[in-house]
């Protein structure tokens, strides 16, 4: 399976590039999403900040997914069932946030604040994520039929 930021389907490159602007914008809803309870959980709630990580990164996954499923890839035509792309999604995502995570600790031990920590772990697990998710989790129908072997009525040839 390649992975392309914008996949080859019947997809005209401005609709694919109007995705990508709405997966950034869920991105950037979901950094509020992830700063905000990160910041509430540490200094409001003192949790550690090894505990309130992972739960600000999860909850961000969530509220990515459902605003990703439901407008920014809302127009495809997928192959997948909700749970099935919920499934994806949380798997590139968390492979993302595990990026985010090491490089939040790394960076905070050495001694950046532990905001912009945060934030550049975001931005170095969120370079990889559109591309995987365009193109495993919100595949197109279009896209499986194009992967096919071709099909005569008499048979299969492959």
């Amino acid at each position: 399976m390649s992975i392309r930021p914008f996949p080859t389907t019947g997809r005209s490159t401005v609709q694919r590039f109007g995705e990508f602007l709405r997966f950034a914008v869920v991105g950037v809803s979901g950094i509020v999403v992830n700063l905000g309870l990160f910041y509430a959980l540490t200094r409001w709630a003192t949790v550690p900040l090894e505990v309130a990580a992972p739960i600000a990164i999860e909850l961000s996954v969530l509220w990515n997914y459902a605003l990703n499923d439901r407008w920014t890839f809302a127009l495809r035509q997928t192959a997948g069932a909700q749970l099935t792309r919920l499934v994806r999604f949380h798997v590139v995502s968390l492979g993302a946030g595990a990026i985010n995570y090491t490089l939040l600790l790394v960076l905070a031990r050495i001694g950046w604040w532990d905001i912009a920590a945060n934030l550049a772990g975001i931005a170095a697990g969120a370079a990889v994520k559109f591309g995987i998710n365009s193109s495993w989790t919100w595949r197109e129908l279009a896209a499986d039929a194009e992967a096919a072997p071709f099909t005569l009525p008499q048979g299969r040839i492959e």
